[in-house]
């Protein structure tokens, strides 16, 4: 496998607003590869259907040889990704991190711990 990441005429809408269009690129082994553009030109719709949390209206998307709507935790341990705002805050931990956007998302189904263990960060719930 050359490259490790995989786009393919990805396309994505949100009602009737095209957000993408027929985006595609590869990023080969060993290269750093960065987003750059405006605020709403796509970037971060981007990284959510090519890690999994969005489901694309067109095209595909792949890392490390996964189709992205295929990724689990194991895959998850294998990425990473800097954004620019981190969404999180300094004084809290981990788990209290996440604690806190769960509280505001009213979304008390899933286990933090569980969550945290799936992408190999349970040693990092206290820190």
């Amino acid at each position: 496998m050359n490259n490790v990441i995989e786009i393919k005429d990805l396309k994505h809408c949100f009602a009737d607003k095209i957000v993408l269009d027929n985006i595609s690129f590869s990023v080969g082994k060993g290269e750093i590869f960065g987003l750059l553009g405006p605020s709403g030109a796509g970037k971060t719709t981007l990284i959510h259907i090519l890690t999994g949390q969005l489901k694309a209206t067109g095209g595909s998307s792949s890392i490390l040889g996964v189709p992205s709507e295929n990724m689990t935790g194991e895959h998850y341990k294998q990425i990473g990704i800097m954004m620019d705002n981190l969404g999180l805050y300094e004084r809290m931990n981990c788990y209290d991190n996440l604690k806190f956007y769960q509280m505001l998302d009213n979304n008390t189904d899933k286990n933090i711990d569980a969550l945290l263990d799936n992408v190999g960060l349970s040693d990092a719930k206290k820190r």
